[in-house]
Parts: structure tokens; sequence; C-alpha cells
């Protein structure tokens, strides 16, 4: 499945700012920056407060729907955000972006990664 090249993921890490590589040193809190064009649902305010609606961007054990981190994405264009991954031990991971509703999710985009834990 291809996607338009206006709607990527880079993901970059402090200090590294050209960075958009599959594998990524674990220690610093991951930058993600989101370029979309891209629905954005605009919901209720009491679904939305449940988290049940919305674009969320998440992070996920390949195949696994547990979500480990996530964060609604709002607004259109761009999304900076830092991504709380010090936590995140050695392994595959991948950041979907799903589409909430009150009658389901689907997941619109999805890229792998791997983070390796480096000795110091």
């Amino acid at each position: 499945m291809s996607f338009p090249e206006y709607f990527q993921i880079s993901m970059k890490i402090s200090g590294c700012e050209t960075c958009d590589s599959p594998f990524i040193e674990g220690g610093p809190d991951m930058i993600i920056e989101l370029n979309y064009s891209l629905f954005i649902v605009k919901c209720d305010q009491i679904w939305e407060l449940h988290g049940i609606c919305g674009t969320y961007l998440e992070v996920h054990k390949p195949l696994n729907k547990d979500i480990i981190y996530e964060q609604q994405i709002k607004g259109k264009g761009t999304l900076k955000t830092q991504m709380l991954t010090k936590s995140l031990q050695s392994g595959r991971y991948e950041i979907w972006v799903v589409v909430r509703s009150k009658i389901g999710s689907v997941i619109q985009y999805v890229k792998s990664f791997y983070i390796t834990i480096v000795n110091q």
C-alpha cells in the first residue's frame, strides 16, 4: 500500500535534525515530526475526553494492538512532538496513525522502527 508523498512521518532524534531512520538509539526521548494532509476527526467533547474519538499517534509492538504510548493529533499541517521513549527497551516498534470513532478505529498509516540500547 502506498501513500501520497505529502503524507510522511519523520522520526528525528534530539540533535539530529536530518535523521529519518528505522534504527533509533535508546536513551533520549524521540522527536516525532508528522507532516500530514489527512482527515482529523472532530468529536463531541464527551467522546474526546474519554479517548474514544479523534486522530491519534500511537506506539505499538508489531502486530500488537496494545498501546504503549499515544498522543492525539489536533489541527492541521504539521505536528512536532516529543515522545516518551526513554522507557522503551531494545526491540521492534511501530508508530500507527489511527482514526478513532465511537463505532471503531481505522489505522491510516504504520511506520516501523527499531530501538537499540547502547552501553555508555
